[in-house]
């Protein structure tokens, strides 16, 4: 699979993952996600977490090696929910007139970090099947 192939697939999925998180899971999930505005903030807000992933992801996988070694992995929500976190922050300072998220109480980022990990899980199980 070529990289602008894994970047459409990726920008379409994260798209999808977060219009399904707000309109059918967020019902379950305690706290609150909400954004504004239609399909351009579902794709606005996939283009910035796709950039996150790319550039800051790495970083904070190499600063916690250790730890998602010793917990088998499971820190990786943690590194989700921060990279979610970060997202809802860079959209509030962006401060674009069309585009809003919020995302309220922990809960909400530790649910919604397990669903992108699981949702990047089965990408990159895709991805690699492929080849």
């Amino acid at each position: 699979m070529g990289f602008f192939q894994r970047l459409l697939f990726s920008l379409l999925g994260n798209s999808i993952l977060f219009w399904l998180v707000e309109k059918k899971i967020s019902v379950y999930v305690p706290g609150t996600f909400e954004t504004s505005g239609g399909w351009k903030t579902y794709l606005s807000l996939a283009i910035i977490f796709c950039v996150l992933n790319t550039i800051v992801r790495p970083i904070l996988d190499l600063v916690s090696l250790p730890l998602r070694w010793f917990t088998l992995g499971l820190f990786s929500l943690v590194i989700n929910a921060a990279l979610l976190w970060l997202l809802e922050e860079i959209v509030k300072f962006l401060d674009f007139a069309d585009i809003a998220l919020t995302v309220s109480g922990w809960e909400s980022y530790v649910v919604i970090g397990l669903i992108l990990s699981i949702f990047h899980g089965m990408l990159h199980w895709f991805e690699k099947s492929k080849n």
